[in-house]
């Protein structure tokens, strides 16, 4: 039988990031952060990686995409707004994995070549978010993340951005359009995607 990855018991309802860390946790980050970004795109290519939303996308074309944009600032943007009926798997890794999904984010961010990054998460999650930020003010202290004037380990300034709780919000534009402080309302099309006009033009 095969182990489970992403809600793999031993990570799950940790205290802190200390008994993450006990457990494992940060050591792919250490192993990415000493991969070439492109390495580690094909490595998530031949993992044959999708996205969890509806069409199942591949991720690793959507990664390779941002990272050869030749854009000089890139942002990496996850996702968390999950206002879909019935839907409750965005808020179980926020309040159940907060270190696993923090640590995503910064192998994300590496990959594509990205020095801020935005956790979009839905506005009435407010337990989630309170869980978010203590991890993130953890990884703060511990000095994997920081800011633009003072890089973590990791060379990655991570940000949480709320949703105004609306379906529409979570649509993949939408939610580019509320961290950039406007309305949420999903922008034209073409182009199609957003790695290739993304947050702030």
């Amino acid at each position: 039988m095969t182990e489970p990855v992403l809600l793999h018991p031993d990570r799950l309802d940790l205290p802190d990031l200390a008994a993450y860390e006990r457990v494992g946790g940060g050591k792919g980050l250490e192993k990415a952060l000493a991969m070439a970004p492109a390495e580690i795109v094909a490595e998530i290519e031949r993992a044959a990686l999708r996205g969890r939303g509806g069409s199942g996308f591949p991720t690793a074309v959507k990664w390779r995409m941002v990272l050869e944009n030749p854009s000089p600032e890139k942002y990496l943007v996850c996702n968390a707004n999950e206002d879909e009926p019935g839907t409750f798997k965005d808020q179980a890794l926020l309040l159940r994995a907060p270190y696993q999904l923090l640590e995503g984010i910064l192998i994300a961010a590496h990959a594509v070549g990205a020095k801020t990054a935005y956790l979009y998460i839905n506005g009435r999650f407010r337990n989630e978010i309170a869980v978010m930020a203590r991890a993130l003010d953890e990884a703060r202290d511990a000095g994997t993340i920081g800011t633009r004037e003072k890089p973590g380990r990791s060379g990655v300034e991570v940000r949480v951005g709320e949703s105004p709780g609306l379906y529409i919000g979570g649509e993949e534009t939408a939610c580019l359009e509320v961290i950039e402080g406007k309305a949420p309302i999903p922008r034209q099309k073409p182009p199609f995607y957003p790695a290739a006009v993304g947050l702030f033009g």
